[in-house]
């Protein structure tokens, strides 16, 4: 007995040829964002560390400064950065400060 109409291939080739590398795509796509992102992640992470260490680094020598100012008088120093200095305030001449190339 003859069949007749559609047995149905077409949707089967449709799924194939069309919806199976579009979802193999989307896929492929999502997989690299991740990667992306693993990769960015890591970094950070590097990029923390040094930072971490870099302040560290910072509040040993700030602390070693610190005690530096404590043991000397205060007269003569930047009101910023506490560096020696002649300079003072245009303004008010109560205040003294130091910049660097001048």
């Amino acid at each position: 007995m003859p069949v007749g109409g559609d047995l149905g291939f077409s949707y089967l080739v449709l799924v194939v040829l069309f919806v199976g590398p579009v979802v193999g795509l989307v896929v492929r796509r999502k997989l690299r964002i991740s990667v992306a992102r693993r990769e960015e992640v890591k970094r950070l992470l590097v990029l923390a560390s040094e930072e971490a260490a870099r302040a560290e680094l910072e509040a040993t020598i700030g602390y070693d400064i610190q005690q530096e100012i404590i043991s000397r008088p205060l007269q003569n120093q930047c009101a910023v950065c506490f560096f020696p200095t002649t300079k003072l305030c245009a303004r008010c001449k109560a205040v003294r400060y130091w910049y660097g190339n001048s």
